[in-house]
Formats: C-alpha cells, structure tokens, sequence
C-alpha cells in the first residue's frame, strides 16, 4: 500500500517510531475520513466486522494545587452523562496522591471504575509503593506507571503490582507493541491511533 511505501521512505532517516508513526497516523486517519464521508458511512464501519462497544473514560487533570474534593467532583458531569470509568492523574507525593483517589472513590462509589496515571512520573520501586497504597481503593489500572521505553522496569513493576498496569498510547509501531506483548510489561495496553500508525 502507498502507507507502506511511506513508512519504508521515511525509515532510512526518522526511523519506525515516534514522529514517522504519528505522521503517518494523520495521513491514514484523514483518509479514512474521506473515504467515510465519500460513502457517508462512519469511519467504525469501513474496516468491516460487527460493531463492539468500546468503554470511554474520563480523564482528570493535572491541576495538582486544587483539593482532594474539587478533583472528585471534576468527574461528576462525566458520571451523570454514563462513564463508567475515571482516570485520576498522579503527580503529588504518595500520600496527596492517594488522598485524591480517596476522595475519588467516595464521590463516584463502588459502581466506577477507576484507573490512575503517572504519565511517568515514577520509577519502578516507587510506582510499586504508590499500586500498594491505592490497592484498597479498588483501582482497576495503572497507567503509565514507569517511562514506557523502560520495559524491563514495566514488566518488574507488572509482575509485583496489586494493580493491572496499563502503557501502551506511546507504543508506535507493530513491532514495538509485538516486543511488548512478548516481555509481557503490561495487562493493558490501550492504543492511541493518533501515535501508532492509524485506525
């Protein structure tokens, strides 16, 4: 395919990852844009096969200086509009952060799923002590626990954790998602079209 052709000029001199995925991830997208609007058939449609739900989560923010409570009610809109999941960014110390997922899981209760981020903010002892910490809160994921080229910190930390770890919007390349799902660094890897080549 022409995508192809793309990757492989591109690779003698940006390489496989990072800007040459993502570049190619905005051609592949709008074209599949156009050719969704050329048939006036939505874009989940064209690849074929039945439709699968897939679950949406609201992210929280990184407006650390704000209390445990205004961050619990930052996800109140999104709960009432039927998210079943929460991401609360991580990026205090251990007990600020564990005090905010606290007042998290008071305000949503047991029916919320709620995941937790690093965006790399730890090492892999340290993303070990903040899982234990949140274990009691029923956390379902950890994302981004420990920086993703990091992986054989990643499967350390997946192999102690309380917590499902989860990386994976960073990954840009089949060959980088295949060494991932060989090393096993991960229990989730969910995947950002925008980073790892396209739909």
């Amino acid at each position: 395919s022409r995508l192809a052709d793309l990757r492989t000029r591109m690779d003698g001199y940006l390489g496989w990852d990072g800007f040459t995925s993502q570049t190619i991830a905005a051609i592949e997208i709008a074209l599949w844009d156009v050719l969704g609007r050329s048939l006036d058939t939505p874009v989940w449609q064209l690849p074929g096969g039945p439709p699968a739900a897939t679950p949406l989560h609201g992210t929280g923010t990184t407006m650390f200086e704000e209390s445990a409570a205004w961050h619990a009610a930052y996800f109140d809109a999104g709960v009432a509009a039927g998210i079943g999941t929460v991401k609360v960014r991580l990026g205090r110390d251990l007990e600020a952060d564990v005090d905010v997922v606290r007042a998290v899981r008071d305000r949503v209760g047991p029916g919320i799923r709620i995941g937790v981020d690093s965006y790399w903010f730890h090492d892999a002892r340290t993303a070990l002590e903040v899982a234990t910490a949140l274990a009691p809160l029923d956390i379902g994921f950890f994302e981004e626990p420990v920086p993703q080229m990091r992986v054989d910190d990643l499967a350390w930390l997946a192999s102690r954790s309380p917590i499902p770890s989860a990386v994976g919007e960073r990954v840009y390349s089949p060959g980088q998602s295949d060494d991932f799902g060989r090393r096993g660094p991960a229990h989730e890897s969910p995947p950002d079209a925008s980073a790892c080549g396209g739909v």
